[in-house]
Order: C-alpha cells, then sequence, then structure tokens
C-alpha cells in the first residue's frame, strides 16, 4: 500500500481531531475517586482500622491505668527501656563555679550532677534581700531566685542582665 500526501494529511487531521476530543473529554470530567462516604486513604483502610480497634499499651484510657503514679512507674520503665538507659541513681550535687553580685542580684554559675558521670551546667539568679522584701510587701526573707539549666552563655553576658532586669526590676 502506498501513502500519497492526501491520504497523509487526512490520516493526521483525523489523529489530531480525536486528541482533541480526547483532552476535552478528560479535562471536564473528574477523576474517579472514593464516593462521599467511601474511605479516602486507598489500600490503608484495613491498616488504620485495626490501630484504631487496638488501644496502645500505655494508653492512659486502658482499664488497668486508673492510678497515675501506677501509670507513671509502667511508662518510665518502658522509656528508658526502650532508649537502652538506666543510670545507677546517684545523690544530686551541686557544685558552686562562681558567684557574682550585681547589686539589685547576685549570679551563681554552678554544675549539676545528674548521674555519675555527667554534669549539666546551670546559672542561678537571685533576688538581693533587701530589693526581695521591699517588692513582697516586706513578708519572709525576700529571696527570689530563677534557674536556667543547660546555660549556653557565659555567666554575666548581656542576655542574663536583660532577663535579670525583666524578672527583678534590677537597673544593673
Amino acid at each position: 500500500m502506498r501513502i500519497t500526501r492526501r491520504r497523509l494529511a487526512s490520516e493526521l487531521a483525523a489523529s489530531a481531531a480525536f486528541a482533541r476530543a480526547a483532552a476535552a473529554q478528560s479535562a471536564s470530567a473528574p477523576a474517579a475517586g472514593p464516593g462521599p462516604n467511601e474511605p479516602h486513604t486507598g489500600n490503608l483502610y484495613a491498616f488504620i482500622q485495626r490501630q484504631a480497634d487496638t488501644a496502645p499499651a500505655l494508653s492512659f484510657r486502658r482499664p488497668e491505668f486508673r492510678s497515675l503514679a501506677n501509670w507513671q512507674k509502667r511508662a518510665r520503665a518502658r522509656l528508658f527501656d526502650r532508649l537502652s538507659y538506666t543510670p545507677a541513681p546517684v545523690k544530686p550535687e551541686a557544685e558552686l563555679i562562681r558567684r557574682t553580685d550585681h547589686g539589685d542580684y547576685t549570679l551563681e554559675s554552678i554544675r549539676l550532677r545528674t548521674t555519675a558521670d555527667v554534669t549539666v551546667p546551670a546559672f542561678v539568679l537571685i533576688l538581693g534581700p533587701s530589693r526581695g522584701r521591699r517588692r513582697m510587701g516586706g513578708r519572709g526573707s525576700g529571696d527570689r531566685f530563677a534557674l536556667f539549666v543547660g546555660g549556653h552563655v557565659e555567666a554575666g553576658d548581656a542576655r542574663q542582665r536583660r532577663i535579670a532586669q525583666q524578672m527583678f526590676g534590677g537597673t544593673k
């Protein structure tokens, strides 16, 4: 069979018309999807339903956890088991590194021992007694303090002075 120019042109025109009709139909018709009462999760529906039907082992809604203390005991044990971290208990110790008087408040740099081999840096801002009595209406010793654990800034820097001024109304 021989192809002439006339036949080639008619075949191309027919295929172009077919392509336009297919494009128009696909643009006007939405893609088939789940109906209004069908799940939109595709093939995950069975998996999701199984998860919803079983309560997690440490869910506080389970009947065996009517006591917060009972739940906390089991949850902590599970957490430490999963973390593979059960350090031996140690007596908490605080080591004073530096104490600096800033007039209205004192800044202490300390190290807290949390395990046998881990210490955590911290800063304590202490409002002076005379300033505290005035702010608290003359009741008690008047000492107020704030503890900043894991201090990643040098003691007495501008950030700590700004925090002390905001918390304690200091002027330094």
